[in-house]
């Protein structure tokens, strides 16, 4: 079976835990702070804010910035933590449908409390959302790391879920260049505690703390922040791998009656999604042959928890049952992706 997604892992990021796991501390500490440290600085950013998801980011960006039963815009399609993070915090989803070519958020939203682009596939596109929205905006980049997204300047939630670009098994972030912000969210994501058990750790432990606020339990450890750390390491060579495995795509693709994914500058190629109005056929065929796939995704307003009568996206509604995305990592060979390209081809000539 050909793998939708697999992580690169090696003895590189074995040892990293191992080292880890021999210190005596494995909870919130120095790594997660170096792991915070070097990855915001890779984004252009002056803080970070590592977190056990990118949901618990997302919510608690919404907590900090007091968007409470506030409503929020948020892409259709899209995957459910970018709306369950507003319904956690008391908040109103308010769906916007898609651009047609990018499936990103429509530009024309619906006037809300606050806002959550989502940077779909890893797409470095350049939007109305960067400078003068006249309301908070988060940017969910849960598929961004290792693309050329501008994060400098913005709040930003990233994902290191086993299955992005940079995978720690599990874990995200928040990055921002606004001081006061990340230390809120440092506190939010730690039950609302002043000081951390780390900083508080020494030859005498302290148990002098205040609780300011009530936050929730959502901070990375030092295991997963010592994946990270190798893994941002490798980032550019599995990138470069990536974009590699998108051009051949195009390449072996090109004279299939699909829809190919532009091939731009930057792209972080999360994802390589095709479009055809015979998904479901292809991807029934593709999976007998030993392929898998995905379709990211199936609107949410079609969703049980959120589906409401009468509501209707024209591109969201058309091109979510077109969309499907083919195998994509690293680990990809080039005996997979010429297998991938023969099953493709006996489909449509068929």
């Amino acid at each position: 079976m050909i793998s939708l997604f697999r992580p690169d892992h090696d003895e590189r990021e074995v040892e990293a835990v191992r080292e880890v796991l021999l210190s005596g501390w494995t909870g919130l500490g120095p790594k997660v702070e170096e792991f915070e440290e070097n990855f915001a600085r890779s984004q252009g950013a002056k803080y970070g804010v590592a977190t056990n998801s990118c949901t618990s980011a997302l919510e608690l960006c919404l907590r900090a910035i007091g968007v409470g039963g506030g409503r929020v815009a948020v892409p259709t399609i899209t995957f459910a933590s970018t709306a369950h993070a507003v319904r956690l915090v008391g908040g109103e989803p308010v769906f916007c449908d898609v651009n047609r070519h990018t499936l990103l958020i429509d530009d024309e939203v619906e006037r809300c409390d606050a806002a959550i682009p989502v940077v779909y596939a890893g797409q470095p596109v350049p939007h109305t959302f960067d400078s003068g929205f006249p309301v908070p905006v988060i940017w969910d980049c849960a598929h961004a790391a290792g693309s050329a997204f501008d994060a400098s300047g913005k709040t930003c939630c990233w994902s290191f879920h086993s299955v992005k670009n940079l995978a720690t098994a599990d874990g995200g972030m928040v990055t921002t260049s606004d001081a006061a912000f990340a230390a809120k969210l440092k506190r939010l994501r730690w039950l609302g505690i002043d000081k951390s058990t780390h900083d508080r750790s020494g030859k005498t432990y302290s148990w002098e703390y205040d609780i300011p606020e009530v936050g929730i339990k959502a901070h990375m450890n030092d295991v997963t922040a010592a994946i990270g750390l190798v893994q941002l390491a490798k980032l550019p060579a599995m990138q470069a791998r990536r974009r590699e495995i998108a051009e051949r795509y195009d390449e072996l693709l090109k004279n299939l009656p699909v829809e190919r994914p532009p091939l731009q500058e930057g792209h972080g190629w999360h994802l390589y999604v095709i479009r055809t109005d015979h998904r479901d056929e292809l991807q029934d065929y593709m999976k007998e042959a030993g392929i898998a796939t995905g379709v990211h995704y199936k609107p949410l307003h079609l969703m049980k928890c959120y589906y409401r009568l009468g509501h209707r996206f024209p591109v969201a509604d058309v091109e979510w049952k077109r969309i499907l995305s083919l195998p994509m990592h690293p680990r990809l060979t080039e005996t997979d992706l010429q297998e991938i390209a023969m099953v493709l081809q006996g489909f449509f000539s068929g």
